[in-house]
């Protein structure tokens, strides 16, 4: 079942205040070892920016 236009506002409201998107720019071949090393180690990239 799609979400309601409010619930998809109030969402977009609590998202606004509680979150924000971080990101870099990585030359290629050091993000994809930055991605292996992750992987080998059983964990994310994401899991490795939130510790």
């Amino acid at each position: 079942m799609p979400r309601s236009d409010a619930k998809r506002r109030a969402d977009n409201k609590y998202n606004l205040a509680h979150y924000t998107v971080l990101g870099c720019k990585m030359k290629i071949p050091e993000a994809e070892a930055f991605k292996k090393a992750c992987k080998d180690a059983g964990t994310t990239p994401n899991a490795v920016f939130r510790e």
